[in-house]
């Protein structure tokens, strides 16, 4: 476990040795130092000057690594210092996060490994972005929602999974006319470009009624080594994957 305690507006940390493909969640306390926007929790567009806390994942050499993370900023909303945390998987080659404060004071940083989990999915979080576009949300408790992207859309964060095997995809969610569109995108490595992609799916599931559990057991490609999952055209609550044994 790694801890810093840092106050700036545009510092800049390098937490590591991060083993790659391996789950992680990095912890900080935040708040922020100009504009803060009330959490009307309907988000369509991006401002630019959103304060919140972004993650760069950089290699053994210290060189930026681009990769297809959707996770990787926290938004905040107070001028008070909050918790917060992203959790994510590092990518092929990261060795460290270095976390850049933008708009905003950091302390008490640390990155910390999550135990296994049965679940393989990162949870959404509203606070977050990337994961979510053009969304209405009606929050619960912190960082837990439910998503209303019938004009938007859900981008779960890339899962490390392994070639020729069957997982397991559940969805908490309804419909919001006639079916929600969830996708499944393979890639053989998680730093974009086309060479990247294995193959792309959508799966149109008919769902009727309010909190409907939806299954769907798939097989990976045999070169795929990452998994993004996609939901649109509905009110998501919640997704799991998980690898069947």
């Amino acid at each position: 476990m790694l801890i810093l305690t840092l106050f700036s507006t545009f510092a800049v940390f390098s937490a590591g040795n991060l083993t790659p493909r391996k789950r992680y969640r990095a912890e900080f306390e935040i708040r922020a130092t100009k504009n803060v926007y009330p959490e009307d929790f309907r988000c369509q567009g991006v401002k630019l000057d959103y304060p919140g806390l972004l993650l760069q994942f950089v290699d053994g050499k210290g060189r930026k690594l681009t990769r297809m993370a959707r996770g990787n900023f926290f938004n905040v909303h107070s001028r008070e210092f909050v918790p917060g945390a992203i959790e994510f998987y590092t990518g092929e080659g990261v060795k460290h996060v270095k976390p850049i404060a933008k708009n905003a004071e950091f302390r008490n940083f640390r990155i910390v490994p999550v135990p296994p989990q049965e679940n393989l999915a990162i949870p959404l979080d509203y606070r977050v972005s990337g994961q979510i576009r053009d969304y209405f949300i009606t929050p619960g408790e912190p960082g837990k929602a439910i998503f209303d992207v019938w004009q938007g859309k859900i981008y779960g964060d890339l899962i490390p999974i392994a070639g020729g095997k069957r997982y397991h995809l559940t969805v908490i969610g309804y419909a919001v006319q006639r079916s929600v569109i969830i996708g499944l995108e393979f890639y053989t490595h998680d730093r974009g470009g086309k060479s990247a992609s294995v193959r792309s799916s959508r799966a149109q599931i008919r769902i009727s009624g309010r909190q409907q559990k939806l299954d769907y057991t798939f097989l990976v490609p045999a070169k795929a080594r990452w998994l993004r999952v996609t939901m649109a055209r509905g009110v998501i609550q919640d997704y799991q994957v998980r690898e069947l044994k």
